[in-house]
């Protein structure tokens, strides 16, 4: 598996945040942006942004404007979680990515997406039946956005988890427990 989370966001902002938030948390070494063109001269499906490279010199997290190309990308580079930031995404690119999707998980393709959108709203139905975890677009928190990712790593024991920090969890928890003055 050489790519291990795969970022589609067409927002450079929006997706340098969440590049930026994984790369703190979650256990995926940075390297500087590629312009598109992956190690050994392939190009990926769209413009990309860059990402973090392994211990092999194969990327570890990849940043991606184009969803177009979605199905080509995750098959060719097996990430094992995508995160789709619906924002700024035509419905039709996200109608085709969930068909992708669909064809994808059909032929046990092993991965699993987190979306970024308003999941009460038109994005469920859009991404229904392919997601496996929502957050919420806006405000954007790359806090949760982390906290998601590393949840859905952890299942698979993917990639290993940065424990520099406590899990959001454990803030909530340890805060409550302040509050109430029950120690």
């Amino acid at each position: 598996m050489s790519l291990k989370v795969i970022i589609f966001s067409a927002d450079t902002i929006r997706g340098s945040m969440i590049q930026k938030a994984l790369q703190m948390w979650v256990e995926v070494p940075a390297y500087e942006p590629i312009g598109g063109v992956q190690p050994g001269g392939v190009q990926p499906g769209g413009a990309g942004y860059g990402g973090g490279q392994s211990e092999e010199g194969v990327p570890a997290l990849l940043l991606l404007k184009n969803l177009l190309h979605a199905a080509e990308t995750i098959t060719r580079d097996e990430p094992a979680v995508v995160v789709l930031d619906t924002k700024g995404f035509y419905p039709g690119e996200l109608e085709k990515f969930r068909n992708c999707c669909a064809r994808l998980f059909a032929q046990a393709v092993p991965f699993k997406v987190l979306a970024i959108g308003n999941s009460g709203h038109k994005d469920s139905v859009i991404i229904k039946d392919v997601v496996s975890d929502w957050c919420m677009d806006t405000p954007i928190d790359p806090v949760l956005i982390v906290s998601k990712v590393k949840m859905l790593l952890a299942v698979g024991n993917e990639i290993g988890i940065n424990d520099g920090r406590p899990s959001e969890t454990d803030v909530l928890l340890d805060n409550l427990i302040d509050f109430l003055h029950i120690k």
